[in-house]
């Protein structure tokens, strides 16, 4: 698993709530999130989520983490706006 696949998988299933809303919003199965998501964790041996209910709520760990990848995906679309702006101007 590519790290980036992986932390997106999380920063959109912390943002969303849960596996099934990040797959919608990342146009991909609730599996490939959830392997993602289970990878990333076993990979870093952290703990990313409790199950409440039907609900996913993020570990304080994560919470930090979210921070950093708010940041990261943040960056990212400033870059492809920026990016998008200049074939504007061809």
């Amino acid at each position: 698993m590519r790290f980036l696949t992986g932390l997106r998988a999380f920063h959109y299933t912390a943002r969303c709530g849960g596996t099934t809303a990040a797959a919608q919003a990342m146009g991909v199965g609730q599996s490939t999130v959830s392997t993602h998501v289970s990878e990333l964790e076993r990979q870093f041996g952290v703990q990313l989520f409790r199950q409440i209910g039907r609900r996913l709520v993020p570990t304080e760990f994560a919470e930090n983490l979210l921070v950093l990848s708010n940041r990261l995906f943040g960056l990212e679309e400033e870059a492809h706006q920026l990016l998008s702006e200049a074939q504007g101007l061809r």
